[in-house]
């Protein structure tokens, strides 16, 4: 705990270990500020089904409901491509029209529609 002086009053802080969830903060503030297409870069080129096993499978093109259901099957593990999925769930829940997932390699061609994951609202 630490005290800070402002001119007119003392207050007390409270330090607090947080994790930011980067992915949802920017989901949120593509919302705000009107946004129709999110676009998340990661690590990876999509959405996977089955990721790193013999029968993964890209997920190219999905609307909101598919992806809801994927996503409530429990598929994607924490720390990977669940809060990404997440934040696109947020986004197109609140007025977002497309989400699109890939890697910076991949980016411009998924852009075109001919790469990564793009979620649409229907």
């Amino acid at each position: 705990m630490e005290e800070i002086l402002l001119l007119w009053k003392t207050i007390t802080v409270w330090e607090v270990e947080a994790v930011i969830d980067k992915d949802l903060a920017a989901s949120r503030l593509a919302t705000a500020i009107g946004e129709k297409t999110f676009i998340i870069v990661t690590d990876v080129d999509g959405v996977y089904l089955n990721f790193k096993k013999i029968d993964e499978k890209l997920i190219t093109k999905i609307d909101l409901k598919g992806i809801k259901e994927i996503y409530e099957q429990g598929i994607f593990p924490d720390g990977s491509m669940k809060p990404k999925v997440e934040s696109a769930i947020n986004f197109l829940t609140n007025n977002g029209e497309k989400v699109i997932i890939t890697d910076i390699t991949h980016l411009e061609k998924a852009i075109e529609g001919k790469a990564g994951t793009t979620i649409t609202k229907e």
